[in-house]
């Protein structure tokens, strides 16, 4: 207003105390400029936001101006939520219009995946050996990878494929166990010799669980056997390092899935120095610079090693571009294939909310904040521990439902001792986690690892379930963009609050949210369309072949640095 008073008599003073009709409209036009910087609510634009003193950014939503005194720097978060705003013209919601941009996408891969039905056809089934350092129970323990492994290979045989799988096993003589995959449940069960459809080849290691340069020699061994009865392989497939070191010696494509890698461990200790700094202003400990130093040898023959690999596949967006645009992979030996889960198991169902709730005493008003998986820190429950100290104490209609088991479920504990609303349920069967996802408002995954893809936000996007995750690099996968969840910053709990109450306040997005997850995991992440991508791409190494990868044929060394990684040497007159 002063700006206007201030140009008006200016302009009159100059024509001798006259009102011009352009004067007027460069001071009306001056005060419109005005009024829609600094308090554009007048106007249906906006609404005023004093600036933060420490950062000058007049959205920050932690300084107002009856508050002068600074916030510790940890508090200016900036956090960017979704809005049902009509757009101009288009008469789409925000979030209609950020689903519409990322559908071509999966749509087009789903169309991709589905091709394997017609090559299988025409081509016939394959014969598949498949390379995993882990099973799950009773072989081994339980864990990502081996369910993985056994999820895919089963998937495999249930086509029709016949699959011999060689894992780890304790020094001795070989193992042979036999399996029936359930054509329709895909349920594996031990069977006899003579009515299995996976094979599964325990082969002697320094001990079971471990890779050693004496489980690849025995592998190759039975690897050779096996193929002689069956009248040879077609192609094998390895998890991760499980087959790397025999990639020449298999005599077939190798395709190798790979759930992390070693530069991928050197930035997790580089999120948890951020995260602990962020959390507890802690300078990095020994610990962190002593595991840095060993992950920086295990990253330099990583490099190495895997410019051997005929095929490499990728779980997530960000491994993919890491493979190609930093360890300088060519792109057509690098596939991108999502893991998939039970799509029959994880759907929407609305009755199981009120009668889980009501089975853990819970009202079918309360809103239910959900995490779960495995408990352990690099899976980040200690920000989310944090977070909800606060959520949980200003918002009494709040509830924290934790499924799972692990070393950090003390600090749920520790929030539950207090008084605070807080339901430790264990860890799940397959059925139960359905109705888990679908009893709670919003699951969060609170990671700070880099890499991989984690099965909670796949199952928890088949039941439609709104998601909050860390924004890092792998999170991209699940969540593209706002039309299909919210991120946090790593280690800034007031914006992961920030997103909790968010969803909570706006029960509308949030139940549109969870319809685009599921549409979209749909054609990404079922267990359906990860089988039919995996017979995409090794029917594509079979047909057609590609020139070999750089030939490795030396000794095989093992490092044991965590994650243990096995490769080979050329031969030393090369």
């Amino acid at each position: 207003s002063y700006s206007f008073c201030t140009l008006l008599r200016r302009g009159m003073k100059r024509h001798g105390n006259v009102l011009k009709p352009t004067t007027l409209v460069g001071a009306l036009l001056l005060l419109g400029v005005v009024v829609l910087l600094f308090n554009g609510s007048a106007l249906g634009v906006g609404r005023r936001v004093d600036p933060c003193p420490v950062c000058k950014d007049c959205k920050c939503p932690k300084y107002k101006e009856s508050r002068k005194e600074e916030l510790p720097v940890s508090e200016h978060v900036h956090t960017s939520l979704p809005r049902l705003v009509k757009t101009q013209g288009k008469g789409l919601t925000q979030l209609e219009r950020l689903y519409n941009e990322e559908e071509q996408n999966f749509l087009a891969y789903n169309a991709d995946a589905a091709k394997a039905q017609q090559i299988r056809e025409k081509h016939g089934v394959l014969k598949i050996a498949g390379f995993t350092r882990l099973w799950p129970p009773p072989i081994h323990a339980k864990g990502g990878m081996q369910y993985h492994a056994q999820h895919l290979y089963s998937r495999l045989a249930s086509l029709g494929h016949t699959v011999h799988v060689f894992t780890t096993g304790n020094p001795g003589n070989p193992v042979t166990h036999y399996f029936k995959v359930d054509l329709k449940t895909l349920k594996v069960e031990k069977s006899s010799s003579g009515n299995s459809n996976l094979v599964v080849h325990q082969c002697p290691s320094k001990r079971s669980g471990s890779y050693s340069v004496t489980w690849y020699k025995s592998t190759l061994e039975k690897y050779h056997e096996v193929g002689e009865s069956i009248g040879g392989w077609d192609a094998a497939h390895s998890e991760s390092w499980a087959g790397v070191a025999n990639a020449q010696q298999l005599g077939v494509p190798l395709v190798v899935t790979w759930h992390g890698s070693m530069m991928d461990w050197f930035r997790n200790e580089m999120n948890l120095i951020i995260q602990n700094f962020r959390l507890k202003h802690n300078a990095p400990s020994k610990s962190n610079v002593d595991r840095l130093k060993g992950l920086g040898e295990s990253v330099a023959y990583e490099t190495y090693a895997l410019q051997s690999v005929p095929h490499h596949i990728t779980i997530s967006d960000s491994a993919r571009d890491d493979l190609v645009g930093v360890d300088l992979i060519p792109t057509d030996r690098v596939h991108l294939v999502y893991n998939g889960v039970n799509e029959e198991n994880f759907k929407p169902d609305a009755e199981a909310r009120p009668a889980f709730l009501s089975k853990h005493k819970l009202s079918d008003s309360d809103f239910v904040v959900g995490c779960g998986g495995r408990l352990a820190p690099e899976k980040g429950h200690g920000q989310l521990a944090r977070a909800m100290a606060s959520v949980l104490e200003e918002h009494p209609g709040i509830v924290l439902m934790v499924a799972g088991s692990g070393a950090e479920g003390k600090k749920y504990e520790k929030l539950k001792d207090k008084g605070l609303r807080v339901h430790m349920i264990g860890m799940l069967s397959q059925v139960e986690l359905a109705e888990f996802y679908n009893a709670i408002d919003v699951f969060i995954d609170p990671f700070w690892q880099h890499h991989g893809l984690n099965t909670v936000m796949i199952e928890a996007s088949l039941t439609a379930t709104p998601i909050i995750a860390t924004r890092l690099a792998s999170a991209k996968t699940t969540i593209p963009n706002d039309a299909f969840g919210l991120t946090f910053n790593l280690g800034l709990k007031e914006d992961l609050i920030a997103a909790i109450t968010y969803l909570k306040d706006n029960p509308a997005e949030s139940k549109q949210i969870g319809i685009n997850l599921r549409k979209r995991a749909l054609k990404l992440f079922t267990s359906t369309v990860m089988a039919q991508k995996y017979e995409k791409v090794l029917y594509d190494a079979v047909l057609h072949p590609l020139s070999p990868a750089h030939q490795l044929d030396g000794e095989v060394v093992c490092k044991d640095t965590y994650p243990a990684m096995c490769f080979r040497l050329p031969k030393k007159d090369e």
